[in-house]
This record gives structure tokens, C-alpha cells and sequence, in this order.
């Protein structure tokens, strides 16, 4: 049970296996055979005093869908957008909404008293 958590342990406690000198001896020499194991790309771990090795992990390449295209958007040619132009239409003069000058104050005749 010890042995289970041990990780979760590793920072306050040195926990480890307690093996007979016989099988301490075996373990050294699988080392080796374990770092070739791993280097080739396979999972390998030491398990009492044998050397179990399962083969990599495959990449499935297949679990992806493929990206499919519309025929629609490749027929037709896109037409070019000119940014400027649809841009000059929606703006509007300021002075158009103005309202324009009454020219009725000059048109007052002045009191005389």
C-alpha cells in the first residue's frame, strides 16, 4: 500500500523496494537492457527480476476525419472586394445633415425710431 502512494510521498520520505542481494544483482544487469528498450522507442520496466517490455505506443493516424472541400468553392471565382469603394458609400457628408442656412435674417428691416 506503502509502496502505491510512494509518489505521492517523494518529497518528505525516501521510500524504496527492499530485495534480496540475488535479485538487487539481476536488476543491475537489466538496466542496461531496459535504457537499449526505452531508447528504441518501446514501453520497459523492471518488474521484480525480469525485464517486461511492451511495444511502443503506434500513432493512429486514422482517427482523424479527412478534410473534406466544397465543390461549390472551388468552381467559382472569387470576386475581388474593394474596401474603399463600399466604405465611401456608407459614409455620408456631414454637412448634408445640416440644415442649411436661413438667409431670413438679413431680410429684416431695421426699426427706425
Amino acid at each position: 500500500m506503502i509502496l502505491k502512494l510512494k509518489k505521492n510521498l517523494q518529497d518528505v520520505y525516501y521510500i524504496t523496494e527492499d530485495f534480496p542481494k540475488e535479485v538487487l544483482e539481476k536488476r543491475k544487469e537489466l538496466k542496461s537492457k531496459l535504457i537499449e528498450e526505452r531508447a528504441k522507442g518501446n514501453i520497459a520496466h523492471i518488474k521484480f527480476d525480469q525485464l517486461v517490455v511492451k511495444k511502443g505506443i503506434q500513432i493512429n493516424e486514422k482517427r482523424k476525419r479527412d478534410q473534406s472541400t466544397s465543390p461549390a468553392t472551388q468552381n467559382q471565382a472569387k470576386k475581388p472586394v474593394n474596401d474603399n469603394a463600399l466604405m465611401k458609400e456608407n459614409i455620408r457628408n456631414a454637412f448634408d445633415l445640416l440644415r442649411p442656412k436661413s438667409n431670413s435674417i438679413s431680410n429684416i428691416p431695421k426699426q427706425s425710431k
